[in-house]
């Protein structure tokens, strides 16, 4: 036989002595012993979400169950006793880690509003004790006179509840609380032996494990650390996923308003319970589990130290990680938790957590080479450049929440990130399906965010294209690409024809003749140089008149007018001669003039000539 094994037959016989030494009225009218008990049926467990567990009828209104699971969320086990009287109930519920050593216990309820909350570390030959009871947090020490934890069982079951027997019997007041009775049914369970009973059907009022493992049970224990602090992802970073050197990141946000001093949780540095500067530290669980805990992340990245009274961000960057769907949370720990990650020994739920995990996705999603096809100016608007974007994104896939929300649905789109962080959509979103091809947007950059060479007539921004998706209410980069924008037009104000035509008159003319009008081609482009709106200046006799405005904008294509002279201030001044002028660098400028040459009784224009 092992020592292991030894070890382990020596601990049960020491909890056998216990149990057979225990006085007669501890229980309050409960019997000594156990005399029958049963492993509870696996519907019954799964029901509440354990894996094992046993129960025993005492009387017709009293029964008592033993029950186990891993806790998922903060690793190790939990466990739960329990006795269901007609007016009464006594609860306990332990956590236990990897090591089979207790690491917390609640007594009361398994909710942490009713109960009151203990956190345990064991050091040497003593356990220390947090608890908070009546509002009350006190510290206290017990000798280690029943070693426990690490029992030699292939039976996690038995290993947690011979842990949880032993350590019971070093706590006088949870000794008395689980009586002869609780003693020897928590025995039942240690040895093993449960399996071979029948399948208990009676009453059976178990404990929602999902309440039980609430991370934030010992918030009563944990507010004393870490006072009114918050943790959360930074809602004003628009980088959550992949950025341009193809790296992904997750921006955090800390408020921390704590106490500056905590207690010593770590006996090695100090008495347990006294005072101590209290240093914190931030870090991000990522997991594929969408209630995210130190039990089943898949990674804890640590950030660095925040401090007290201000508003603070750190940018974590992600592992590689597979294409698939994955939660991030991120969450705040003490030095004294930080130091025992190294042992395995930190209690997970004196962490602080951001209130809910959010969803990540990692997928094979690209953005290839960007191709900008013209640029141009647009009247009360700036610069609109037209792009050509190789998209490569497979189906955004269904994301399952920690929280109650509809916007489950995923889909994808392309956006462009401006300078000073500024995330605009394009007309591409609320794509839904996959895709492998090349689409086109187009982009409206601040005229204030170019860099401008006024001598060459060169301005250019540079810009990020995002394929972004949405995962439930969450937009996640899956990949982005830099481009710049270069508007090159140079300033020009070009008459190109003009000829004298017959037409309808649009505006309340005679629909059935035609009058005599004017119709020319002009080019006008560049109007990202032009200071002013485009004044059509016309002169008589050396006399200038303005005559009219254009706001400032390119046009793709020559535009055609047709002026119907006879209707305007043309034709009262005899008008010989029509130019564009605006503003460039300061200095006036004009296009080539369009001159008209009247009849001698001044009843009409016979000639139109453009000037070269």
């Amino acid at each position: 036989m092992s020592i292991r094994k030894l070890s382990y037959v020596f601990l049960l016989c020491l909890s056998a002595f216990a149990l057979t030494g225990c006085e007669d009225n501890e229980d309050g009218g409960l019997p000594q012993t156990v005399k029958s008990y049963g492993p509870i049926e696996a519907e019954t467990l799964n029901w509440s979400h354990w894996k094992w567990g046993i129960g025993s009828h005492i009387n017709d209104g009293t029964s008592t169950t033993f029950v186990c699971n891993r806790d998922s969320v903060g690793g190790g086990y939990a466990a739960a006793f329990t006795v269901n009287e007609p007016n009464s109930s006594t609860m306990l519920t332990f956590f236990v880690d990897d090591q089979f050593d207790v690491t917390a216990f609640f007594v009361g309820t398994s909710s942490k509003y009713n109960a009151d909350i203990y956190t345990v570390r064991q050091n040497g030959g003593n356990i220390y004790l947090t608890g908070n009871a009546d509002g009350e947090t006190k510290h206290s020490t017990y000798a280690l006179q029943f070693p426990y934890g690490n029992p030699a069982s292939s039976d996690p079951f038995a290993a947690v509840a011979a842990s949880v027997l032993s350590f019971c019997q070093n706590i006088n007041f949870l000794s008395e609380r689980l009586g002869a009775y609780g003693r020897d049914f928590i025995y039942k369970a240690a040895s093993g032996d449960y399996a071979t009973q029948p399948i208990y059907k009676g009453q059976t009022l178990l404990p929602i494990y999902d309440a039980v493992c609430d991370l934030n049970n010992l918030d009563a224990i944990r507010r004393q650390i870490m006072g009114e602090s918050t943790v959360d992802l930074d809602p004003s970073a628009i980088l959550y996923g992949k950025g341009t050197d193809g790296k992904s990141y997750v921006t955090v946000r800390t408020n921390v308003y704590a106490p500056a001093e905590t207690f010593n949780r770590t006996p090695d540095t100090g008495v347990y319970g006294s005072s101590k500067p209290l240093r914190l530290y931030c870090g991000l669980l990522v997991g594929q589990h969408n209630v995210l805990g130190a039990g089943n992340a898949l990674y804890d990245l640590k950030g660095e130290e925040v401090f007290s009274g201000k508003e603070q961000s750190q940018t974590f960057e992600l592992p590689d990680l597979a294409p698939g769907i994955y939660y991030v949370r991120p969450y705040l720990i003490a030095e004294d938790e930080l130091q025992a990650q190294a042992t395995g020994k930190a209690n997970p739920r004196l962490l602080l957590y951001a209130e809910d995990t959010r969803a990540y996705l990692a997928l094979d999603a690209r953005l290839g080479e960007i191709e900008m096809t013209d640029c141009y100016y647009v009247a009360n608007q700036g610069v609109s450049a037209d792009l050509r974007i190789p998209v490569s994104v497979p189906k955004i896939p269904d994301i399952p929440l920690s929280y109650n929300n509809t916007f489950t649905h995923g889909s994808w789109g392309i956006a462009i990130l401006f300078p000073h962080n500024d995330f605009s959509e394009t007309s591409i979103f609320n794509r839904m399906e996959a895709f492998n091809g090349v689409l086109e947007a187009s982009v409206y950059p601040l005229t204030r965010d170019f860099q401008v060479d006024h001598e060459n007539f060169i301005a250019k921004v540079d810009l990020e294209a995002t394929l972004f998706c949405y995962a439930g209410n969450e937009r996640i980069i899956l990949d982005s690409r830099p481009f710049t924008v270069v508007y090159d037009k140079k300033p020009e104000l070009r008459f190109t024809s003009a000829e004298l035509v017959q037409d309808f008159y649009p505006q309340g003319g005679d629909p059935t003749k035609t009058e005599d009008a004017i119709r020319s081609e002009q080019i006008i482009s560049g109007a990202f140089w032009f200071e002013s709106d485009i004044k059509s200046m016309e002169e008589h006799n050396g006399h200038i008149t303005e005559m009219g405005s254009r706001f400032r904008q390119d046009f793709r294509e020559p535009q055609i007018e047709t002026d119907f002279y006879r209707h305007f201030l043309t034709y009262d001044i005899k008008t010989e001669k029509l130019y564009m002028e605006t503003v460039v660098n300061g200095q006036p400028f004009r296009s080539n003039a369009l001159h008209y040459t009247w009849s001698d009784d001044g009843s009409r224009i016979i000639r139109v000539e453009v000037e070269e």
